[in-house]
């Protein structure tokens, strides 16, 4: 039979065999309405086929995000299993047999294609530091560790203990994310990789050559979750304008070069601010270090805040006894304080005195009268604000001398005295282990308000001394100070005024605007035992010139001065501050003018620029299990007979996962001990509960190796 490809199958086999009949009326609407019907069932199904692919998808991106819950906590859990000592893995493994044992440790081997080696403690000076092992090919010169996370390589450096590099690596999934690890090979055997993960790896810096004393300051406290509070603010100016002063003393002040300071008076202090600045600040170069780079208080911001002179004669002098100091005020003060009523104390008399026993001078007093009534409100006034301790409501009678000849007074250094307290005292505070603050907070605080949009109140009217444009109510804010530090790790350069004062230059007095040029000096700042380096090169912008990358900082031995050792080192540095006006330090020019990209990049590996934490470790566990167990109830929820059988398999795989994560070896899930994060010191141990003799996740999370 001849076949032709164009004609329809249909006619070739039936068309001959079907009888001719016409159709009548009432066939055409049955058929029709058959037809009605089988669309109508079409429709439904294809509805349903298009539901069941919704939800397939939805169940799809359910999944992933399972599953990345899932690594993501198994990872964590095998860095918490380095933390155990190797005694007690042992012994744990002698307690588990069986599937149990089996269950365990499919649980925590390393999911990344790496066959997982052995964990163990390393205890550093710093802490117990937990590392990894993972086998990897001796070819392969990447040091790249495939966990399941997505990390960017910022840095790479040969170290002295080992031959192969150490490489540095930082998440790369979310732009706020501070996570970091380090990798390198082994040392005793190069078919290992060692990772160290951020959990147990320092807040920084990469390079430690310029902040050495990293493991003393606040901020590897900080990143420990011990939270230390607020700083106690010790500036005593609460009761300044009780004084009453005369014509004769204002005149005998002003001859002092108080004139202008004395204006200031009683600041309120943002503590909150104060704590958070504190932090930042470096005792290694005297600078605060911000996420853009360092910034400091210069010796013509001094000046211009205070009012006080920079340029004149050092402040040094020895410390006198008791004896001496009673001397003193009998000679210069003309009355004595009781030591019965505990006015005076080791040299230091309290400023309560001073202000019940002279703020008042009588109005027929004779000018020596009125002399020693000015020098007692002059030792009140430098107690209380330039020269605070953190010694309380008192000032040591050393400097009362400085005051025996008003004309002297006049030609010392006030502004640079003042300066060096204040770098003493950040540097101080900004210890881990101090919970005080003195010198001049109102120089401090009105330093960021002029620089730092950061809990900046309203200004007043522009008037010298340019810190009377934040006084008033109103400057104590009530942000706290974990605001304040993500609001510094967030910092851009719209919040940022590198030159503030440039629209106030017709309200400075010409002797003071002369004088200005001193804030670019690179010398040495001394107040009795006090020695301090003023660094202006690190800190160029602040001048409108370019900032290249700074020199090198000499180190500082600040244990076992000895008195020689002192006396040499303040004879050295009254040599460098005479010597004040011959290194005005200014940008490099022509070709070796460094832009800010390579500053930067050198800024980002000497330096630690993010303090604030979203969340610690222990809190991201349970925030990850949380979440698991809302999956958990959503996975029961879901009618298993409405599902394909692949559909069904799955589900069932998700459900093990869930019981294997959040129930595995024996170890179940509790709530964390709300106890943890607090501060804990000397050797106060935190609290780690305990469900009946088994290991559960928090006393993994709680526990703390000694170190």
């Amino acid at each position: 039979m001849d076949y032709d490809p164009n004609t329809n199958p249909f006619d070739l086999h039936f068309s001959g065999k079907l009888p001719k009949r016409e159709v009548s009326d009432s066939a055409s609407v049955d058929v029709e309405k058959k037809w009605l019907v089988k669309d109508e069932k079409r429709n439904m199904l294809q509805e349903e086929i298009n539901r069941v692919k919704s939800e397939n998808t939805k169940l799809t991106e359910m999944l992933a995000r399972v599953c990345e819950k899932y690594y993501a906590l198994n990872n964590i859990l095998e860095e918490l299993q380095s933390r155990k000592s190797p005694e007690n893995v042992n012994f744990q493994n002698k307690q588990l047999t069986g599937k149990r044992k089996q269950a365990r440790d499919d649980f925590v081997s390393s999911p990344i294609g790496l066959s997982l080696g052995t964990i163990e403690n390393i205890t550093t000076d710093k802490a117990t530091v937990s590392t990894a092992y993972f086998a990897a090919e001796k070819s392969d010169s990447s040091l790249t560790v495939k966990d399941g996370y997505q990390w960017r390589k910022y840095g790479q450096k040969i170290t002295r203990d080992n031959p192969s590099p150490r490489a540095y690596f930082r998440c790369s999934f979310s732009p706020s994310c501070l996570v970091k690890k380090k990798v390198q090979r082994s040392a005793e055997d190069p078919s290992f990789l060692l990772k160290v993960t951020a959990m147990d790896i320092d807040v920084g810096p990469v390079d430690p050559s310029v902040l050495y004393e990293q493991d003393l300051h606040v901020s590897s406290a900080v990143w420990e979750g011990q939270e230390r509070g607020l700083l106690r603010c010790q500036e005593h100016t609460s009761l300044l304008h009780q004084w009453k002063l005369t014509d004769e003393q204002i005149k005998l002040v002003d001859k002092a070069g108080f004139g202008f300071f004395r204006k200031i008076g009683p600041m309120s202090l943002n503590n909150s601010l104060i704590s958070a600045l504190v932090e930042r600040w470096r005792r290694e170069t005297n600078t605060f270090h911000l996420p853009l780079g360092e910034m400091t208080i210069t010796l013509d911001e001094v000046a211009l805040v205070l009012g006080l002179e920079i340029d004149g004669d050092p402040i040094v002098g020895s410390k006198v006894g008791d004896e001496v100091a009673m001397d003193m005020c009998g000679r210069l003060l003309g009355k004595l304080p009781s030591a019965a009523n505990k006015e005076v104390n080791c040299s230091r008399v309290k400023l309560n005195w001073l202000k019940r026993t002279f703020s008042e001078c009588p109005e027929d007093a004779s000018f020596d009268v009125v002399k020693c009534h000015t020098r007692a409100y002059l030792l009140y006034l430098i107690g209380s604000t330039i020269f605070a301790t953190t010694d309380g409501d008192k000032v040591s009678v050393k400097y009362l001398p400085l005051f025996e000849d008003f004309d002297q007074a006049g030609r010392y250094a006030w502004g640079a005295s003042a300066l060096a307290c204040l770098y003493r005292a950040l540097g101080n505070a900004s210890l881990k282990s101090q919970s005080n603050i003195c010198g001049c907070l109102t120089l401090l605080q009105c330093w960021s308000y002029f620089h730092l949009d950061i809990g900046r109140p309203e200004k007043s009217e522009a008037c010298f001394p340019l810190a009377l444009l934040w006084k008033g109510k109103g400057s104590r804010s009530k942000t706290d100070l974990s605001e304040y530090r993500r609001e510094l790790d967030d910092l851009d350069p719209s919040k940022i005024t590198w030159c503030p004062y440039e629209r106030f230059e017709n309200f400075i007095p010409p002797h003071i605007k002369d004088k200005l040029i001193l804030g670019r000096s690179k010398t040495t700042l001394v107040c009795f035992e006090k020695i301090e380096l003023h660094f202006p090169d690190r800190c160029l912008r602040q001048f409108g010139k370019r900032q290249p990358i700074p020199q090198k900082v000499k180190r500082r031995d600040r244990k076992n001065r000895r008195l020689d050792d002192l006396d040499t080192s303040m004879s050295l540095a009254c040599e460098e501050w005479a010597e004040r006006g011959d290194h005005i330090v200014d940008s490099p020019g022509g070709g070796n003018v460094v832009d800010d990209g390579a500053y930067m990049e050198w800024y980002a590996r000497i330096s630690i620029t993010k303090l604030y934490r979203e969340a610690f470790l222990e809190s991201q566990v349970m925030n990850m299990i949380a979440c698991m167990r809302e999956f958990e109830e959503a996975a029961s929820g879901i009618a298993l007979e409405r599902l394909s059988p692949v559909e069904r398999e799955v589900m069932e795989s998700v459900k093990d996962t869930f019981a294997n994560s959040l129930t595995f070896g024996g170890w179940q899930e509790v709530a964390v001990n709300s106890g943890y994060g607090k501060r804990r010191r000397r050797n106060e141990q935190t609290p780690t509960p305990n469900n009946g003799g088994g290991n559960d996740l928090s006393s993994l999370l709680l526990q703390k190796d000694d170190a």
